[in-house]
């Protein structure tokens, strides 16, 4: 409520918490072993961002849902409760083709026709198989997304969170400001891009001091 009110008429604010209190008995919304929203998180995230933007989210039931069990976080890593049971992660795929690229100093290092990357499935670290982890700068590309291109300033929260988002934009530019330190500004004129979101977990944004890079 802090954030909203200093922020409030330079930047809208979207509160998914009044939504995830109403379905917490709906489905699990965080995982029991990893600080992140499930994919069901995610989701009912989009929607509600959905009703900000004047979106009308694809449903769920349009969406191909893939489950794999055995699904143990960095929450479980770091704690030493080694008897806890591990979560399923899911992985919802959406209507249509999307294209990912992933980009290293200026250049296209991979590109795929998916949203996921099963092979770190079988890591020790599976939260990769969404978008292929963190990288500096990654591309999502929707040929029937429409025009319009989104810059999206983020951390791993907006990985599983994003597939959903590219259903409304012919591209989302995905920049993680731990590892992308060029011009903001030039990216946003460079690529004509037409509408911003930042997307955070809660820790990172009061933590994070890469923020500066903003300047």
């Amino acid at each position: 409520a802090k954030t909203a009110a200093a922020l409030q008429g330079s930047i809208d604010v979207i509160d998914p918490t009044p939504l995830f209190q109403s379905k917490k008995d709906s489905g699990q919304l965080y995982y029991k072993t990893d600080h992140h929203w499930t994919t069901y998180g995610a989701y009912l995230a989009y929607t509600r961002l959905c009703e900000t933007f004047g979106f009308s989210p694809t449903p769920e039931a349009a969406f191909q849902k893939e489950v794999h069990s055995g699904f143990y976080g960095t929450t479980y890593s770091r704690s030493g409760l080694w008897l806890e049971q591990p979560d399923d992660i899911g992985l919802w795929h959406s209507p249509g083709v999307r294209t990912v690229q992933i980009e290293e100093n200026n250049a296209v290092a991979r590109e795929q026709d998916s949203l996921f990357f099963p092979e770190h499935l079988s890591e020790s670290d599976q939260y990769p198989v969404f978008l292929d982890g963190n990288h500096s700068l990654v591309r999502i590309k929707n040929p029937e997304g429409g025009d319009k291109k989104l810059l999206l300033i983020k951390d791993s929260f907006a990985h599983c969170f994003a597939p959903f988002l590219s259903a409304h934009y012919g591209e989302i530019v995905m920049v993680d400001l731990r590892y992308y330190h060029n011009s903001l500004s030039s990216l946003i004129a460079d690529e004509g891009i037409d509408e911003t979101l930042f997307l955070y977990g809660i820790d990172n944004l009061v933590n994070d001091t890469n923020s500066v890079w903003l300047k």
